[in-house]
């Protein structure tokens, strides 16, 4: 992979390539259809990436990541716009009327406990931030989960808690392979976005999540162009 970006989590050539053929896709009429289809194509490519590289090269030590391990869901999780569609559309199938609610309203107190701490802020306690979609240590939206949450993993779970402990002294191994291939495909989603004037990200999940919950029918806005997220 090439590491010509000066994010060292950053490849150019693979995000450039995905972004190239996600344009195709939508080709000149992003669709609420088109925009969720793009953002599933991203996280199979991702998977399928990983997949075929780590089968060609054997890991040399096991990922500790366990159902219930939750210490990596206590951070300032950002999506870009076709995975907050993908995200909306699992809510609304998933989740009663009144189950939205509440979930809005998780978000709004998530959002809330961070209104005027800088970024650095929130990081240094983020013990105190859990992710609004964490519930009894599992996502409820696991299978929604944007491209960042998939990046993560860890090769020693007590690490993951010392850091969660004392964020300023990170300590946690992990693979950086895995960062790449997600990250990079996510920035391709959002120069594809760019490409067609779409709000494109990173945009804050809890923002996310209480649109969808409070005013999913807004959705056209976003795809003319308009900014219904939030501030990026």
């Amino acid at each position: 992979m090439s590491k010509s970006s000066p994010n060292p989590f950053l490849d150019p050539e693979l995000s450039a390539r995905f972004a190239a053929g996600a344009i195709e896709l939508l080709r000149s009429e992003p669709t609420l259809e088109r925009v969720q289809d793009l953002a599933r194509t991203a996280i199979y490519y991702a998977d399928h990436c990983l997949a075929r590289l780590e089968a060609e090269q054997p890991l040399p030590q096991a990922v500790a990541c366990e159902p219930g391990c939750d210490a990596c869901c206590h951070n300032q999780i950002e999506l870009t716009g076709p995975e907050a569609l993908l995200l909306g559309s699992f809510l609304e199938a998933r989740f009663s009327p009144a189950q939205r609610q509440d979930l809005g309203q998780r978000a709004e107190h998530s959002l809330a406990r961070r209104a005027g701490l800088t970024k650095i802020q929130v990081a240094a306690q983020r013990a105190q931030h859990p992710c609004p979609l964490l519930q009894e240590h599992r996502c409820l939206a696991y299978e929604a989960r944007p491209l960042v949450c998939r990046a993560m993993h860890s090769l020693d779970a007590a690490a993951c808690f010392q850091e969660l402990a004392d964020p300023l002294h990170p300590v946690v191994p992990f693979y950086s392979h895995r960062q790449i291939i997600y990250v990079s495909l996510s920035h391709g989603l959002v120069q594809v976005c760019r490409v067609f004037g779409l709000q494109a990200g990173p945009l804050d999940l809890a923002q996310v999540v209480l649109f969808f919950c409070q005013r999913p029918e807004e959705i056209s806005r976003w795809l003319r162009g308009e900014r219904v997220f939030g501030e990026e």
